[in-house]
């Protein structure tokens, strides 16, 4: 009988994103991530990290992440039902599709122009499911291909420690090192020799958030 796969047995992404775009994103506004590039052949679960550039805080008292009808964004006070989220994994969502957004000259209203919206402003949409403006997008993108992934199946976590994820870097240099020493013969692929060695190992754990996307796993809980 086939074992269902759980979340510690699948890859999944970890990505870095700024508070100012958790809070778009966490409030339901946000439902495009904009990226310089896409992970080759890869579908599955994002788990977004909440960056320290500013101080992001959550309220249980309030729904929706909203208190005094504002976002809980920048949140001044001691309450204990009032968490911190940056420096913390706060969520996360399927990837499986993007939008391509190329720079270049395209006919706008019976005119030419080069921009990011695309023939006939196509993508003025794409902008607002982004929550940013044109000349955000322009900026960020600097004339380079852009690729704006769509967030799916999106689920607010428990806020997590970047210590909650095993490297699947470091998995993958030890296990290319097993392979190595045991020569022509591999007694275990990859997938078994993470499953068989790495339950709770400290020298796997992530300690620095990734500036782009890194490929992680999800440390198997105690009570699973």
């Amino acid at each position: 009988m086939k074992r269902e796969l759980k979340d510690h047995d699948i890859k999944s992404l970890l990505v870095s994103i700024r508070p100012e775009h958790v809070i778009n994103i966490l409030n339901g506004d946000k439902t495009l991530e904009l990226r310089k590039s896409v992970p080759k052949d890869f579908k599955g679960w994002v788990y977004i990290y909440c960056s320290k550039g500013q101080s992001l805080y959550w309220s249980y008292e309030f729904s929706k992440y909203f208190v005094d009808d504002k976002p809980a964004y920048n949140i001044k006070g001691t309450s204990s039902n009032v968490k911190l989220l940056s420096g913390k994994v706060v969520a996360r969502f399927y990837f499986d599709e993007f939008t391509f957004l190329k720079y270049g000259r395209w006919v706008n209203h019976k005119a030419y122009d080069w921009n990011y919206r695309g023939c006939d402003d196509e993508h003025l949409d794409t902008f607002q499911k982004l929550c940013l403006t044109e000349k955000q997008v322009t900026d960020y993108g600097d004339h380079e291909k852009l690729y704006a992934w769509h967030i799916k199946n999106f689920k607010v976590l428990e806020p997590m420690q970047l210590s909650d994820f095993y490297s699947q870097i470091q998995i993958k240099k030890d296990w290319l090192e097993y392979k190595n020493r045991c020569g022509d013969f591999t007694p275990l692929s990859e997938q078994q020799y993470f499953k068989h060695y790495y339950r709770n190992p400290d020298k796997v754990s992530i300690t620095k958030a990734p500036q782009r996307y890194q490929f992680v796993y999800v440390k198997e809980k105690e009570n699973e």
